[in-house]
């Protein structure tokens, strides 16, 4: 062998030693949680957003190797925050403190709609049938889960379950289908917070094809169609409506919203955002009084008790009188807050609603 080759050799094995001694780790890996859905083993989806700063250039999609990614020239009004979540664990909450004022008087009459003749009022809810009838009122007409199966007891309590197609991971898709058939719920949600690497991370080319792979045909089956649901992120908003205007022929019923923030406000703004743009029905299906966004959000606090309280009257009165929202479901009936201010919680350990839960069900706040 000869001596230039002798020194080649000697530098590459010198490299790989180098190389090797870095300790370079590999690409955080996804896992399933014992609700199915996806889970990022370091950085929860909430921790994720909370790095962002408000209108920054990782908002958009993170394209999949095999995709091209979707691109908008138009941004979004920039919300209070964003979120992208995972069903929490089973683990017990603390509940809620009740509120420090006086005895509660009725919200002013709410407009019509809700599942079986009742309300707008929606349960997010992963504890299938464990609990689920201490949170019905007649203002409760709707509940998901954000898988396919939901709670056996909801149909006999008057309560609407919605099937979700959180992903078009193959293995969810699976799911879906086997149990997505004709006649077993009246609406169905596709694939939720697109625009977030730790949720579907799906981009608009992605999203269309899923949809009328998976999603459209439902409709011929009598199904009514929810659209996908970006995050409260500044590019959900052009993401909807570019999946909109290319899904031609597409039979949505409803456009899907998700809002984190502090101010009530800035999410009632958010709301009509999307009713203007498509003016189709808008359902609210994740919302609580968080702030993600504490470098320039409420002096960089998080709701106070008296801050959730009215965020949630201020809300919760405007979407039960405003005939653009058909349904709204509170982020917060859950066993584990997973990273949401522990106020907005709806839910006491052993299952039962806090003073605030208790407010949101009956549409009745003080």
């Amino acid at each position: 062998m000869g001596f230039s080759k002798l020194v080649n050799l000697f530098a590459l094995s010198s490299l790989a030693i180098i190389v090797s001694n870095l300790g370079i780790a590999p690409v955080n890996a996804l896992s399933l949680d014992s609700h199915g859905m996806l889970n990022a083993k370091r950085t929860h989806g909430h921790d994720f957003v909370a790095k962002r700063k408000r209108g920054s250039p990782s908002s958009r999609c993170k394209t999949r190797p095999a995709s091209t990614a979707s691109s908008s020239s138009t941004e979004s009004p920039a919300p209070s925050s964003s979120s992208a979540w995972t069903p929490p664990p089973s683990s017990s909450s603390s509940s809620t403190p009740a509120p420090s004022s006086s005895s509660p008087s009725p919200s002013p009459s709410p407009s019509s709609g809700g599942g079986g003749g009742k309300g707008k009022v929606g349960l997010a809810w992963t504890n299938g049938n464990n609990g689920f009838s201490n949170f019905v009122t007649d203002r409760v007409g709707y509940t998901y889960s954000w898988t396919p199966e939901g709670p056996s007891d909801a149909s006999s309590l008057g309560v609407k379950f919605i099937p979700m197609l959180w992903s078009d991971a193959p293995d969810r898709v699976a799911d879906f289908q086997s149990k997505v058939v004709k006649g077993y719920a009246e609406y169905v949600l596709a694939f939720n917070e697109v625009d977030q690497t730790g949720q579907a991370n799906m981009n608009v080319e992605q999203g269309l094809a899923a949809w009328w792979k998976y999603i459209e045909p439902l409709k011929d089956q009598g199904y009514s169609l929810l659209s996908p649901v970006t995050s409260s992120a500044p590019a959900g908003l052009s993401w909807m409506k570019q999946f909109v205007s290319e899904c031609n022929g597409c039979h949505i019923h409803g456009i899907t919203v998700h809002y984190y923030g502090t101010d009530p406000q800035a999410m009632i703004a958010y709301i009509e955002s999307f009713y203007a743009a498509f003016e189709l029905p808008i359902w609210v299906t994740e919302f609580a009084c968080q702030n993600f966004d504490t470098a320039n959000e409420n002096n960089g606090q998080q709701c106070s008790e008296s801050q959730v309280w009215n965020f949630y009257k201020t809300v919760i009165n405007y979407m039960e009188n405003s005939d653009h929202v058909e349904a709204y479901f509170p982020f917060g009936a859950l066993t584990s807050m997973s990273g949401v201010n522990q106020l907005d919680s709806l839910m006491n350990s052993d299952m039962t609603p806090t003073a605030l839960g208790l407010a949101v069900i009956n549409v009745n706040f003080p």
